[in-house]
């Protein structure tokens, strides 16, 4: 643009000489003005891109990251639910394996309790085995009491009818 200008003064210098009017002075004057303006106004559109580019190339860097991140994140959600689904399949193992463990319980706490009475029934046989024992040694003294005194009763009949 300025060479533009440039060349526009030179002509006007070639054609018209220095004697030129002042109005045309101004009009170069203003047109150089113009000119400087305008390559002022190119240098801050220049500026302003640079500006927007360095802009653009930060949100692009921001938004690879966040892409990354995006994908860190997706990752770690797919572990999340790959161990949500182990553990929820863990637990219903356990909830099975407690199911079989307590009827388990259930069983051997009969069969113990089967036991005890057993036990318990094994252990009354020597009381009763004494007891009868007892029983039939207090039957042995009765009769024998009862055989004495009849002995001695028969005696003291034999004694009498003499």
């Amino acid at each position: 643009m300025l060479a533009l200008v440039n060349i526009a003064n030179n002509l006007f210098c070639f054609l018209g000489g220095v004697n030129a009017d002042a109005r045309d002075d101004s009009k170069i004057s203003a047109q150089k003005k113009n000119a400087h303006s305008l390559e002022g106004g190119k240098v801050e559109e220049l500026q302003v891109v640079k500006d927007l580019e360095d802009e653009i190339r930060k949100l692009n860097d921001k938004l690879s990251s966040a892409k990354e991140e995006n994908k860190i994140l997706l990752k770690e959600q797919e572990l999340a639910n790959a161990e949500k689904i182990q553990i929820a399949q863990e637990y219903e193992n356990l909830k099975s394996d407690f199911s079989m463990l307590q009827s388990s319980v259930a069983e051997q706490d009969a069969l113990l309790k089967e036991q005890e009475k057993k036990l318990q029934s094994k252990m009354s046989l020597p009381e009763d085995v004494v007891r009868l024992q007892q029983a039939l040694l207090g039957t042995k003294m009765m009769w024998g009491w009862f055989f004495w005194f009849w002995g001695f009763f028969l005696v003291y009949l034999y004694r009498l009818s003499l």
